[in-house]
């Protein structure tokens, strides 16, 4: 398994990962996907495994509480000290491998995100379960009506990084 920063030609491919995990409901635009990538390249990722894109992550400073919409553009607050991961997926052949668990732990403990004071994101699909057994733990939101694009059972949670 292989993690490294997003490649323009690595979208086709994020975009046919995101279309196997989600419901209709849940898919972003590739437009609204690339913005959040430019806004923070340096925490956002592809996972090779085999020389094949297997799984992507998204993450990008975010006001801790608050998170963006789904389909957003919006420019992200580049100076907070809270990292957001907004989409994470691994395709569906390789998941129940341990791999996702793997990459969240080594992006907590990489040297390159000690500057931030915690992370944050927002379980969709129950994958509650997945975030807690990583640490994090529910956290009301600042903003709980933007939890609304993320469907119903979408739920905000957050751990502080030392």
């Amino acid at each position: 398994m292989k993690v490294r920063h997003i490649q323009d030609r690595d979208w086709n491919r994020i975009i046919e990962i995101q279309k196997q995990s989600y419901p209709v409901d849940l898919i972003e635009s590739k437009g609204s996907l690339q913005a959040k990538e430019m806004t923070s390249t340096d925490t956002c990722f592809v996972v090779e495994i085999d020389n094949n894109i297997e799984g992507y992550l998204l993450a990008m400073p975010y006001t801790h509480g608050k998170s963006p919409s789904i389909n957003s553009v919006e420019i992200f607050d580049k100076n907070s000290n809270n990292l957001h991961i907004h989409d994470f997926c691994i395709s569906a052949s390789h998941k129940k491998n341990g791999y996702g668990r793997k990459i969240i732990k080594d992006l907590i403990s990489a040297s390159s995100f000690k500057c931030f004071k915690s992370i944050s994101v927002i379980s969709v699909m129950k994958s509650q379960y997945f975030w807690e057994s990583i640490g994090l733990s529910v956290v009301e939101p600042k903003e709980p009506q933007a939890l609304s694009s993320y469907g119903n059972d979408a739920i905000y949670l957050s751990m502080k990084l030392t």
